[in-house]
């Protein structure tokens, strides 16, 4: 075998990936645009992660030293062997996946010799990444990743490489504690050769610490030690430990306590720099537990912390990790189909339990982890096979991200009004993605081009009247030719009113005879002053009276214009959405409704002492949306109460040519009103008077 220079490590060989090309150089906290891009793709999905070259740097070093082969009994004096030696520990202290693929063993008493070598997978080589980085990681995961495993090989890689050096490890509870310690930290240490590590001073009581022996003392584990223990509030920062390892955290109902103890030892404010400087890293994992325990509070966190990651809010300091069943080694859709169908075999009182354990098991979307025992309109695993659908589509059958862009008739200055010009249309604008900040909607389907249609498209709006609130404004389009949803916009703003606009212009984009707008029936219990906004820009018309609606929808009392969602009407409401889903489910390819639909559930709802009725909502109302279920509820009702007017494809030049004609009948009460028409006679829009 032909031996490979100590030397090499330090050459300019522009084939061999130096550390310095993967490290992050960036300031705390001040995550490089690209990096945010890669962990959003990975939140979206495991089948969605893009390319983040500075991990492909990294793990492609760890390969290229792994592949040299080389080990210490190819150097036969003392001068040469303490020099890879040094190379082994500088390697080691640089790249915890080299450690763990090269010199990492797991305990298996299910193979001969009761071990096998580590071999990282995908989601391990991202978590060891991440780690070396320097980042703090709150991670949500599939079951069966190996992170305990290989987080107890990189807590015994950090005690050998560092000097003094403390890495505190948490379990649930203490004889799980007890379990990690033996078969994933002490044993796996024990396996590392005695030429690269330090003397054991101490591996009792859950503590195995190191002593010096002073003789290399720039690579030497001076005293180091880590500590498997019981989870206590003080427990990220007692001690003082540079790394902290929370295993489980489903299953800890004091982790909230623990995070909010320690968060602000994480970072010191260095007052003679004027920058945040890491002090301690924090790295916890666990699946969804039961959520009357510590499953609730890993979900507070959890969410909080991808709230704050989505505003682009990184003081929060942590970044939050999501690996769904597909992150798991080998796992494909026959497995998880086979999985499914044993949990789903249960029957009586357990069958409900075995199925929310199963997609806390396996989940697709993070929401999957914190599944209550509830009643849905569908099933979970039905909005994951959507979901599942809709992320396997072509590229260009793909939902586009973007926004609406108005146009002006530049011509029209109005001064004195919400927009500087007259408003007469929208443009699309795409943005790449649904984490990108520009971001306001989705689009399935654009209007055809070259093509004019009557009464084929219906808006429904889920509207906000605030600056502050959990919920997001939506709005939606149906398409009654295709039987589907063409846009969504879901997007809030502390600006309130360019929620307004996106959605107006929403309504404008399909609207190809540029009469003001498609139909657009709002929810009237908080649309007034969206509905003062059309006003001001003279797009009210558009939006269609409660009177018009099916009978079982309209309330006697209150606001003309819109669908009024209150106990009287909700139960009319929740049938159509049941009734949208159970017909055309398999048309719809907007993530946002399977995502809201899983945590859309049945609860009671109290009025007065003697009254209980359910209604459908979200499950946590501070936590999960369901206003995009709501808007397309509202479009799909809005089609609906115009199902009179057939879809009706016309040309150019009849479409440019509006006929206007005075209508008497049934449906003007028998009052003369006038109305634009097509050829057919069919109405598109009543006329006000003066117009």
């Amino acid at each position: 075998m032909q031996k490979v220079k100590i030397d090499d490590i330090f050459t300019e060989d522009p084939d061999r990936v130096m550390t310095s090309q993967w490290k992050p150089n960036h300031e705390p906290l001040d995550y490089p645009t690209e990096f945010v891009k890669w962990i959003n793709s990975m939140n979206s999905g495991w089948r969605n992660m893009t390319y983040y070259e500075p991990f492909e740097l990294y793990v492609k070093q760890a390969e290229q030293w792994c592949r040299e082969e080389d080990e210490i009994l190819n150097y036969r004096d003392e001068e040469t062997q303490e020099d890879y030696i040094y190379q082994e520990y500088k390697r080691c202290d640089d790249n915890t996946l080299y450690f763990a693929n090269k010199y990492g063993y797991i305990k298996d008493g299910d193979i001969e010799g009761g071990e096998t070598r580590y071999k990282a997978w995908r989601a391990q080589q991202i978590i060891l990444f991440l780690l070396d980085c320097g980042y703090n990681l709150l991670i949500g995961k599939a079951r069966q990743i190996g992170f305990t495993t290989t987080l107890g090989l990189a807590a015994d890689k950090r005690i050998i490489f560092r000097n003094s050096y403390f890495v505190k490890f948490i379990t649930h509870s203490e004889k799980k504690g007890r379990e990690i310690f033996r078969d994933k930290i002490r044993w796996a240490f024990g396996k590392v050769p005695n030429w690269l590590r330090e003397e054991v001073y101490n591996d009792a009581n859950d503590v195995l610490s190191m002593e010096s022996k002073a003789n290399k003392g720039e690579t030497e584990g001076k005293y180091s030690r880590v500590e498997v223990v019981a989870p206590v509030v003080d427990a990220i920062n007692g001690g003082s430990p540079n790394l902290v390892l929370v295993d489980e955290i489903g299953s800890i109902e004091i982790f909230g306590q623990m995070v909010a103890e320690g968060r602000p030892t994480l970072f010191q404010f260095e007052v003679a720099t004027g920058r945040m400087k890491m002090r301690r890293q924090l790295v916890a994992w666990g699946t969804g537990g039961e959520m009357d325990k510590g499953g609730a509070v890993f979900e507070s966190e959890f969410k909080a912390a991808m709230e704050a990651w989505r505003k682009k809010n990184f003081s929060y300091g942590i970044i939050p990790l999501f690996f769904d069943a597909y992150a798991r080694q080998g796992m494909n859709d026959t497995i998880y189909e086979s999985e499914k169908a044993v949990y789903y075999s249960k029957t009586g009182v357990e069958a409900e339990i075995s199925k929310v354990q199963f997609h806390q098991h396996y989940p697709i979307t993070y929401d999957d982890m914190f599944l209550r025992k509830a009643r849905t309109i569908i099933p979970v695993s039905d909005c994951n096979k959507h979901l599942l659908r809709i992320y396997n589509l072509k590229v260009e059958q793909s939902p586009q991200y973007g926004y609406f862009e108005p146009i002006f008739d530049k011509s029209k200055p109005t001064p004195d009004g919400v927009l500087p010009y007259k408003l007469i249309g929208s443009s699309w604008m795409p943005t790449g993605s649904e984490s990108d900040d520009r971001t306001t909607a989705v689009i399935h389907k654009h209007p055809p081009h070259g093509e004019v249609w009557d009464y084929r498209w219906y808006q429904g709006t889920d509207p906000i009247n605030s600056q502050t609130g959990h919920s997001k404004m939506s709005s939606s389009v149906w398409d009654a030719y295709e039987n589907t949803f063409s846009s969504v916009v879901f997007w809030r703003t502390r600006l309130f009113k360019e929620c307004y606009l996106q959605c107006l212009l929403q309504g404008l984009y399909y609207d190809q005879r540029n009469l003001g707008g498609i139909k657009e029936l709002l929810e009237s219990n908080i649309g007034d002053m969206y509905q003062d906004f059309q006003e001001q820009l003279g797009f009210d018309r558009r939006l269609v009276a409660n009177a018009a609606l099916p009978i079982p929808l309209q309330t006697t009392s209150g606001k003309w214009f819109g669908i009024n969602n209150r106990s009287n009407t909700a139960s009319g409401i929740t049938n159509r959405i049941i009734e949208m889903i159970d017909s055309y489910a398999d048309n719809i390819s907007i993530p946002w409704l399977f995502v809201q639909l899983k945590t859309f559930v049945e609860k009671d709802l109290s009025h007065g002492d003697s009254q209980r009725q359910t209604r459908y909502q979200a499950a946590d109302r501070k936590r999960d949306y369901d206003d995009v279920i709501f808007s397309m509820a509202f479009a799909y009702i809005n089609a609906q109460a115009h199902n009179r007017f057939e879809p009706t494809r016309i040309d150019i030049e009849q479409a440019s040519k509006p006929i206007i004609k005075v209508i008497q009948d049934g449906r003007t009460n028998f009052k003369q009103r006038r109305a634009v028409v097509n050829k057919d006679g069919k109405i598109i829009r009543f006329l006000s008077d003066g117009r």
